[in-house]
């Protein structure tokens, strides 16, 4: 089982190396990038990730279209501003070593806000799908409520997809 990591960004140079270097367990890291102006594009081609220029389309185009540039079926969609954490890529590594059962894995995603890890509010565990095998998944949905459809079995990993929100007050206000 061969994965492809995928990243869209859009001026990501604060977050695209901590999450490309979390993604030690795939094989090919596709970023699509929808024009950023900053060193976001270059870091990640730096790091190894192959960058594709492709016009904003909203989140699930743009995550459906770096699914369709990847070279393998398995995708592991994450955000720029996401990492794995050890024990979530360790999970990885044991599906890819036994073979997937599924044809989705969920993971639950913690939230860090404001430098603090939100373990309740609803923030977590905030299970989302985003390993996936593409002949059988899809993203759907607008805006920042886009999620993945499964035509078949979903399973579950446990360990944390961590999410870096906003560090400070003024960073909130500007999002």
């Amino acid at each position: 089982m061969n994965i492809t990591a995928t990243i869209i960004t859009y001026n990501e140079e604060r977050n695209i190396a901590r999450a490309m270097e979390s993604l030690r367990c795939c094989d090919e890291i596709v970023v699509v990038d929808s024009g950023s102006t900053d060193r976001t594009a270059q870091i990640a081609e730096k790091l190894g990730a192959r960058v594709i220029e492709y016009p904003w389309g909203g989140y699930a185009r743009q995550k459906n279209y770096a699914a369709e540039c990847a070279t393998n079926d398995w995708i592991l969609s994450i955000d720029a501003d996401e990492a794995l954490s050890e024990a979530l890529e360790g999970e990885i590594w044991q599906v890819k070593k036994k073979g997937p059962v599924y044809d989705a894995y969920t993971m639950p995603r913690l939230a860090q806000y404001l430098g603090r890890w939100i373990l309740h509010s609803g923030w977590y565990p905030d299970r989302k799908v985003r390993l996936y095998n593409r002949t059988r998944a899809r993203w759907t949905g607008d805006f920042v409520h886009e999620s993945v459809v499964v035509s078949g079995r979903t399973g579950h990993l446990e360990s944390d997809l961590l999410h870096f929100t906003c560090e400070s007050l003024s960073e909130h206000l500007r999002t």
